[in-house]
């Protein structure tokens, strides 16, 4: 959901939120004044200042959220926009233990489950988006759902935990559970059969996720159709927009594996430019853009790209993979060259 949200300073916390939103069969937009209450992805409620009591707000009409936040919480977020994560989660944490409003704990969570992503703790991600879940189950925070699409390592404590996860009271902690296990040897058939049960439910953001992580069993040669690649595109272009990295990713790589170089990479290419909502999967996306086009020969393309996981994802462990193959590209164009021989 494509909501932009403006801060105010922690100086001005006492100050009225203020939503502007464009109602449907209207013109023009308007701003309306008074205190968010909640926010999901179905709906605001805002307590206007003008008398007129709570209003609830569709989700598709709301075009801005102006509201405030912590010191903490700013500092937080350009922490994490600088990639300085381990400080960015000390922020946030503070952030989080002094905000009262429900719906910005959510959003905090939803941070501190980016931030667990991002330094390869799997369980600790799960364990907190199932908290904003347990806030609430239409929570507008879906893209922070901590499942795995590109290959990771997966601690055996985690896959301890995703078990578990298998059996929890949420359709959301089955699904991380599934997601985790989906091709683990001991536990993948209970998996598979619990994210297919998942992929008929009645909740779309739910049955999409869970169908699309099913197209993982079918990352092999052979086992994809052209029909079906097309199918699995429509899918994704009927999801939420803040939903299709990971899907994205799954489709670029059976690409990939048909020797559709070319098509991979455009595929690949829509993470780091359109959908980034998950930074772990963008990054193997990005390198596996990078590569896809050094087959196809287009290697000053491919060494921006490499440069730019080395330096935008600096955190992720695939930035020293990227720089890696700068290395072996310098020294290919050198050794080349007429002075290399």
């Amino acid at each position: 959901m494509g909501v932009c949200l403006f801060t105010f300073g922690v100086e001005t916390a006492s100050a009225a939120d203020r939503v502007t939103i464009h109602p449907e069969g209207t013109s023009s937009a308007i701003t309306l004044v008074g205190d968010v209450i909640d926010f999901n992805r179905r709906e605001l409620k805002l307590q206007q200042k003008t008398g007129a009591g709570l209003r609830y707000i569709p989700a598709d009409e709301i075009l801005s959220v102006e509201t405030y936040y912590s010191e903490a919480h700013r500092r937080a977020v350009r922490e994490f926009a600088a990639g300085e994560i381990g400080l960015a989660e000390s922020s946030f944490l503070a952030a989080y233990a002094d905000e009262h409003r429900p719906w910005v704990q959510r959003e905090l969570l939803a941070a501190l489950v980016r931030c667990a992503r991002r330094q390869g703790q799997l369980a600790v991600a799960a364990a907190r988006f199932l908290q904003i879940i347990k806030s609430e189950p239409a929570t507008r925070h879906w893209s922070a759902v901590p499942l795995i699409w590109a290959p990771e390592p997966v601690s055996a404590d985690t896959r301890d935990a995703a078990s578990v996860w298998l059996s929890h009271n949420t359709e959301a902690g089955r699904l991380i559970g599934a997601s985790v296990l989906l091709q683990d040897p001991a536990h993948g058939a209970v998996a598979v059969r619990e994210m297919k049960q998942l992929a008929r439910q009645t909740d779309p953001v739910i049955s999409s996720l869970a169908r699309a992580q099913l197209w993982r069993l079918k990352l092999t040669p052979g086992k994809t159709t052209p029909n079906e690649l097309r199918s699995w595109r429509d899918e994704i272009a009927r999801m939420p927009a803040d939903l299709r990295g990971g899907p994205y990713w799954v489709l670029a790589k059976a690409h990939e594996l048909a020797g559709d170089y070319e098509q991979a990479a455009a595929d690949w290419l829509w993470l780091p430019t359109v959908y980034n909502e998950d930074a772990v999967t963008t990054v193997h996306a990005s390198l596996a853009a990078a590569r896809a086009l050094t087959r196809l020969g287009r290697r000053d393309e491919a060494l921006t790209l490499y440069r730019e996981v080395a330096s935008r994802f600096a955190w992720s462990p695939l930035a020293g993979e990227a720089r890696a193959a700068m290395r072996d590209a310098h020294e290919t164009t050198d050794a080349s060259s007429p002075a290399g021989g």
